[in-house]
């Protein structure tokens, strides 16, 4: 015996069908159905058929199930929509989820057909019951059903989210600090599109071997030292001035193999005496001449005859200049020209992400420049910068010879 509410829904069910062939008819064209599911094989259960035969197709997200008398089952993204005039929508609890679907697929102009409007049939037990489908129950069922919405909230939720500590963090203060949140950078990525900071950490990690020895200089947040060396890295000495940023990357970007000192790289000695990789990105800016100097001294005693080091600067010229930029570096060559002081082969490579920007490696052999083609270098050995002390006029006010040496 059915129960009342039962043939309710199957009437209205019957009712909607005639209303969709009745319109196929008139357009002289096939239906199409949308949804495989329960509500699918009930109705063609209740057909005719030569009602059957109306039906061009069924489409489902999940085309990977058996035929439903004898209709086999497609993707939507596999049909092309001119096969596809006039679709009606087969479900009972999530018609309204599955005729967004059809929208987000197929368009507004494609007629989607929904047989029960604004009404929804649920099963409490074994008795079903139809019931109005208010906004507040059609917005649950797109929170319960439409993982495609999910991903859209979340999305949108941490754009939004990070804009704001965007916001907070460069423009809040008095003064912008000097070090970058990465975080917020790769969240934010997706909107931007804009590959340069991944581009850092890309170029450097390829230079690092199983075992190496790295130096991080003038680090930040730790956000390169963590996602692109730590894997491939035996211990990384993380160094930056400020407090905030190595608060920061001690807190975020910690592991078991990096190590975060707050040191001045100018003034400071090493944490060690030697290291396979040293990486300086976009930091030599922030320095005064004598300064980077200074520390492409200490580099070059630290790596020795068989290190390298890498990194990274943006080109200014002394109108466009950072504010919290000292020095304005105005071309590839001048950088050249600085780092052949104090190293045998220098490779540069420029890149133009909007800013101009530069990628150098310098080792006193070649094979340690890596992938870099040696686009500027001599194997003439150059003038080795002393090892007793700075030359006066490159000590920086409260750099020490013996500092500059350590």
């Amino acid at each position: 015996m059915h129960h009342p509410d039962r043939t309710a829904q199957k009437d209205h069910a019957l009712n909607a069908w005639k209303k969709a062939v009745a319109l196929a008819n008139k357009r002289r064209c096939r239906l199409t159905l949308f949804g495989a599911g329960r509500h699918t094989r009930w109705l063609l259960s209740e057909l005719s058929s030569e009602d059957r035969e109306l039906i061009s197709q069924i489409l489902d997200d999940n085309p990977d199930i058996e035929p439903i008398c004898g209709i086999h089952i497609q993707s939507p993204r596999e049909v092309d929509p001119s096969d596809t005039p006039l679709i009606l929508v087969s479900s009972d609890r999530h018609e309204h989820t599955l005729a967004k679907r059809c929208k987000e697929v197929f368009g507004r102009n494609i007629k989607i057909i929904r047989m029960y409007g604004n009404r929804s049939f649920v099963t409490d037990g074994h008795v079903t019951r139809m019931v109005p489908f208010s906004p507040w129950r059609r917005l649950l069922n797109d929170a319960l059903f439409a993982p495609e919405r999910h991903w859209s909230i979340a999305q949108r939720f941490l754009k939004a989210y990070f804009k704001h500590e965007s916001w907070r963090f460069w423009h809040s203060q008095q003064q912008s600090p000097h070090w970058g949140n990465h975080q917020i950078t790769l969240q934010l990525w997706q909107h931007s599109q804009d590959a340069a900071f991944a581009e850092r950490g890309t170029y450097a990690a390829e230079l690092i071997d199983p075992g190496d020895r790295v130096l991080d200089l003038c680090c930040g947040d730790g956000f390169y030292a963590y996602y692109f060396f730590a894997k491939r890295a035996a211990s990384i000495d993380a160094v930056d001035l400020d407090e905030d940023a190595i608060r920061c990357a001690r807190t975020r970007h910690a592991a078991e193999n990096i190590t975060h000192h707050m040191k001045n790289v100018v003034t400071s000695a090493f944490p060690r005496t030697r290291y396979d990789v040293v990486v300086w990105d976009g930091a030599m800016a922030h320095l005064e001449w004598n300064e980077i100097e200074c520390v492409l001294r200490k580099v070059h005693r630290a790596i020795g005859n068989h290190g390298v080091l890498c990194g990274s600067e943006a080109l200014e010229q002394p109108h466009e200049q950072s504010w919290d930029h000292k020095v304005a570096l105005q071309s590839a060559d001048k950088v050249r020209k600085l780092l052949e002081q104090f190293f045998t082969h220098v490779s540069i490579l420029e890149r133009n992400h909007g800013t101009p920007m530069l990628y150098f490696r310098a080792a006193q052999e070649k094979t340690s420049l890596g992938g870099f083609q040696c686009t500027h270098g001599s194997t003439a050995q150059l003038p080795r910068p002393t090892d007793t002390q700075c030359p006066p006029h490159s000590i920086p006010q409260g750099c020490s010879q013996r500092q500059c040496q350590s």
